[in-house]
């Protein structure tokens, strides 16, 4: 083998990189191969493990949206159908499937009267509000999963 001369300052330090650098032939041992396929199947499965849940994340959140949107619109209905026969919304409660999501979504829509407004004492009489909530209910996976939006209401709103 030739020796490079070094003149760099410290040679043993470049000798021994030198050394391991050059000392083999070109060829990798079984060893060496065996440990970078296991530390690349290791990484491998690591990779793969996040995107299971970046997508597990994204249903969640869409099916959030979905219950959001269907207790917004719950509330929206029972308001609306308060104002055209010109009483107080009723509680009502169902279930429904909503097309391409293989999930049962349960609602509850709640009434409270006369409430106090949030922050201001004995109001209840003087403002006449009334607290609409709607809980919506939907389980994937064997976890059970909810939303819940309140609304407040003036009771004038309903008065012709």
């Amino acid at each position: 083998m030739k020796r490079i001369k070094c003149t760099l300052g410290e040679p043993e330090k470049y000798d021994i990189i030198r050394d391991m650098v050059f000392k083999r032939g070109k060829n990798f041992t079984l060893v060496e191969v065996l440990i970078a396929l296991a530390v690349t199947g290791i990484a491998a499965m690591g990779i793969f493990r996040l995107q299971v849940i970046g997508i597990e994340a994204a249903l969640h959140s869409e099916l959030g949206t979905l219950a959001a949107e269907l207790a917004e619109s719950k509330i929206e209905e029972a308001i609306a159908r308060a104002r055209s026969e010109s009483e107080a919304p009723q509680p009502a409660s169902g279930e429904i499937d909503i097309e391409g999501v293989n999930v049962r979504f349960r609602w509850q829509l709640l009434v409270e009267e006369s409430i106090e407004a949030p922050g201001i004492p004995n109001t209840a009489e003087l403002l006449r509000l009334r607290r609409l909530s709607c809980r919506v209910n939907w389980g994937i996976a064997g976890s059970e999963r909810s939303f819940e939006l309140k609304r407040y209401v003036w009771d004038y709103d309903f008065e012709m």
